[in-house]
């Protein structure tokens, strides 16, 4: 062991001998005397990598929908639309079939009217998971039939 003198305090502290090749290491006796030497210097990276914001002192511009450059239009999934209605139409709380009220999340979901899944505000209804799977089931039974 070597032994050596805190910068800040004085005081005698030791440290192993592969820590004293290190320049860096072994000026301070604790973590405390370490963060005190610090004080008044500049920060490690003297504002280099610090982030540009072009809209600081101004209002934030708008990212969402169409003005948002990962915006997909018609072309976005089927889990990012349902995401994407859940926004602007907000969580059902009630079906609009059997009129069920105060449901939590699990219970009650967006339903698509005609099967093609566009950003159609119009073409989605709120039903719980049992009307929702009768209904998906009758759409199905329909088409089938129509093939």
């Amino acid at each position: 062991m070597i032994i050596k003198n805190c910068l800040v305090c004085g005081r005698e502290f030791k440290i192993r001998p592969y820590t004293a090749k290190k320049e860096k290491w072994g000026k301070f006796c604790s973590i405390k005397c370490s963060n005190s030497s610090r004080i008044g210097k500049p920060a490690w990276n003297k504002g280099k990598h610090t982030r540009i914001k072009p809209w600081l002192g101004k209002k934030r511009p708008e990212m969402s929908n169409e003005n948002h450059f990962f915006w997909k239009g018609d072309n976005v999934g089927y889990f990012a639309l349902h995401h994407w209605i859940n926004k602007q139409l907000g969580k059902p709380q009630k079906c609009e079939h059997c009129g069920k009220d105060k449901l939590v999340s699990k219970q009650i979901e967006w339903a698509n009217k005609s099967g093609l899944y566009l950003r159609d505000l119009s073409d989605w209804l709120r039903l719980c998971k049992s009307c929702h799977k009768k209904y998906d089931n009758r759409n199905l039974n329909l088409q089938s039939n129509i093939i």
